[in-house]
């Protein structure tokens, strides 16, 4: 398997991991984006799509999950 196919590979991964996120998420769940609501499923499909707005969550989720990782989110003082 050459490079490409494995970065192929890795962004489908990536793209499941957010889709799964998100749908543990409630039904209900809508998001505000420059004054329109957007509804979870409008949300999963950017994801699908890989536009811009699904790019940008996946980085927010992708970032979430490595400040977790890393122990800057759930610190005990």
């Amino acid at each position: 398997m050459d490079k490409s196919e494995e970065d192929k590979k890795l962004q489908e991964y990536i793209k499941e991991l957010v889709i799964a996120r998100i749908n543990a998420l409630s039904k209900d769940l809508e998001l505000s984006v420059g004054g329109e609501n957007i509804t979870r499923e409008q949300i999963v499909e950017s994801v699908k799509k890989g536009n811009e707005l699904g790019q940008e969550i996946i980085e927010m989720q992708l970032k979430f999950l490595r400040d977790v990782a890393e122990g800057k989110i759930y610190q005990s003082e």
